[in-house]
């Protein structure tokens, strides 16, 4: 029973370690709790953890090529924002002006759970608004704000869809573009 259990404590560390390799730049976030769905087959979990970290990466260092490996053109967002383009081209354009207003921003993976055919992460994003979010000029306020990403993975590993929720409230406190009263 116990060398069961270890293994299975084990087996998704030692796959994440192999998965981090294979970035040779560094880039990928180390999720602080990773969860992989029993029952998985290595190829399997191989796939969505890969997308999840690919796509986290983009999101933490807002380096386009993340986002271009990971998402095709067609990517689906489930949730898109007013105002924002649909498709590769809004997910670029979101990270771009968010980091218009938040220069050395950077997301932390709070939790990343890992099914077939699907990733779920608890984001934590950081940093300071020192750049101009609309019409309102950063003083270098701290932020720190989470999220909430779900996507679907393709069988060849792209990133077909995705699901998102951000505690915007807190982010435009923080900023002081909005006021409660």
């Amino acid at each position: 029973m116990r060398n069961k259990l270890a293994a299975l404590v084990m087996a998704p560390l030692f796959l994440f370690a192999s998965m981090s390799v294979c970035f040779a730049d560094g880039d990928l976030p180390q999720p602080k709790k990773l969860q992989i769905a029993e029952g998985l087959s290595k190829e399997e979990a191989a796939k969505s953890l890969n997308a999840g970290l690919t796509i986290f990466a983009f999101w933490n260092s807002g380096d386009e090529k993340f986002a271009k490996d990971i998402l095709p053109e067609n990517f689906i967002d489930r949730n898109l924002p007013e105002g924002r383009p649909p498709g590769l081209k809004g997910v670029l354009w979101a990270s771009k002006g968010f980091r218009t207003a938040v220069p050395d921003l950077k997301c932390s993976v709070e939790e990343m759970y890992v099914m077939k055919g699907r990733v779920m992460g608890r984001l934590l994003f950081t940093g300071t608004f020192t750049g101009t979010f609309g019409e309102h000029k950063g003083k270098g306020q701290k932020i720190s704000f989470q999220a909430v990403d779900i996507y679907n993975v393709g069988d060849d590993g792209k990133i077909i869809d995705g699901w998102h929720l951000e505690d915007y409230l807190t982010l435009f406190k923080q900023m002081g573009t909005v006021e409660m009263k």
